[in-house]
C-alpha cells in the first residue's frame, strides 16, 4: 500500500515526515485550480480505498486468526488481573494477620531488655552494698586491719563499677559509699607502702609479703615495685654524691690540720656513705627474695613473674 502511495504524485506528499496541510494547499492551487485539486483528491481516497479493501480480502485469513488470537490475549490478561487482584488481597490479609503479633513481640522484646537491664544493675548495686559492708569489716579492726582483704575487695568494687560502664554513678544508694570508698583506697595504700618501707628496712619477710599482697589485689604490683626501685635507685645516687660532695668535704677539713682533716673527712663521709648504700642495696636485694617467694593464695601467681614477666627484657 505504501509503495502505491508513494508512486502516485498527488499522494506521495500526505507520506512526508515534515507534512503541513497549509503549505501543501497552497503549493496545490498554485499549481491547478480548486476543482482540479478537489477532483484528485477524491480519486486517491478512491484508489486508497479501493487498495486498502484490496488488502483485507487477501489477508483476510490471517486477519481473523490475529483478531482470534487479540480475544485470548484478552481472556487471559483478565484471568491475570483476576490472579493478581486475588494475591494482593491475600498478600494484604497476611500483611495484616503478621503485623499485629510482630508488633507485639517487638514490644515485649523491648520491655524484656529493659527488664533485664534493670535486674543488671540492681545486681551490680547490690553487689557494690555488700562490696561496701565487708570493706569496713576488713578496715575496722584498726591496727588489726585485713589489708590484703580489704585491697581485694577495693578491686572487686572497682571491677563492678568498670563492669556497668558508669550507670552506677547514678544510682543514690552507690553513691553515697563513694567518699568511703575514696578514703578506703587511700588508708590502704598508705598502710601498704608504710608496712612495706618498714619491712625493707628491717628485713622483714611477713611485713613486705603482706605490703605486697596488698598491692597485687589493687593490680597494682608492678607499678609499686618499678617506682619503689627508681627510689632506692635515686637514694644510691644520692649516697654517692653526698659521700664525694666536694663542697661539704671542703667545709668539714677547716682548722688546723687541713688536709689530715679533709682525708678524715672523706673517709668518714665515705664510710657513711657505704652504710646507706649498703642499706638500700639490702633492701633492693630483700625485695627481690621476697618477690622470688611470695605467691598469691588463691591464684599461686608468683610475685617475681608478676612484676618481669618470663621472656622479658632487662627494662621490663
Amino acid at each position: 500500500v505504501l509503495e502505491k502511495l508513494q508512486q502516485d504524485e498527488g499522494l506521495s506528499g500526505f507520506l512526508a515526515d515534515g507534512f503541513d496541510a497549509a503549505s501543501h494547499t497552497s503549493a496545490t492551487l498554485a499549481r491547478s485550480s480548486a476543482a482540479a485539486s478537489a477532483q484528485t483528491l477524491h480519486d486517491g481516497i478512491r484508489t486508497l480505498e479501493a487498495t486498502l479493501r484490496e488488502e483485507v480480502l487477501q489477508r483476510h485469513d490471517e486477519l481473523l486468526a490475529q483478531s482470534g488470537s487479540l480475544k485470548e490475549m484478552e481472556s487471559l490478561l483478565a484471568v491475570v488481573r483476576a490472579g493478581v487482584g486475588s494475591l494482593q488481597a491475600t498478600v494484604s490479609r497476611v500483611k495484616g494477620e503478621i503485623s499485629e503479633p510482630y508488633q507485639a513481640a517487638a514490644a515485649r522484646t523491648r520491655q524484656l531488655a529493659s527488664l533485664s537491664a534493670a535486674v543488671s544493675l540492681l545486681q551490680r548495686v547490690t553487689r557494690v552494698l555488700k562490696l561496701a559492708g565487708r570493706l569496713r569489716q576488713s578496715l575496722g579492726g584498726g591496727a588489726s586491719a585485713d589489708l590484703p582483704k580489704a585491697a581485694k575487695t577495693l578491686a572487686e568494687v572497682a571491677a563492678v563499677r568498670e563492669e556497668g560502664g558508669g550507670e552506677l554513678g547514678g544510682v543514690k544508694c552507690v553513691a553515697e559509699h563513694d567518699a568511703f570508698f575514696a578514703q578506703a583506697g587511700r588508708e590502704v595504700r598508705s598502710r601498704a607502702r608504710e608496712a612495706l618501707q618498714q619491712g625493707l628496712a628491717s628485713l622483714s619477710q611477713a611485713e613486705v609479703g603482706s605490703a605486697l599482697q596488698v598491692y597485687y589485689n589493687l593490680g597494682e604490683l608492678p607499678q609499686t615495685v618499678e617506682a619503689l626501685l627508681a627510689e632506692r635507685q635515686a637514694e644510691a645516687a644520692r649516697c654517692v654524691a653526698d659521700a664525694l660532695d666536694a663542697t661539704k668535704l671542703t667545709a668539714d677539713r677547716s682548722g688546723a690540720g687541713g688536709k689530715a682533716r679533709l682525708q678524715e673527712a672523706l673517709w668518714a663521709r665515705l664510710a657513711a656513705g657505704s652504710e646507706r648504700l649498703h642499706g638500700v642495696a639490702m633492701s633492693v636485694w630483700h625485695l627481690q627474695r621476697v618477690l622470688a617467694k611470695k605467691r598469691d593464695p588463691i591464684s599461686h601467681a608468683l610475685f617475681l613473674e608478676e612484676v618481669a614477666p618470663p621472656g622479658a627484657g632487662p627494662g621490663a
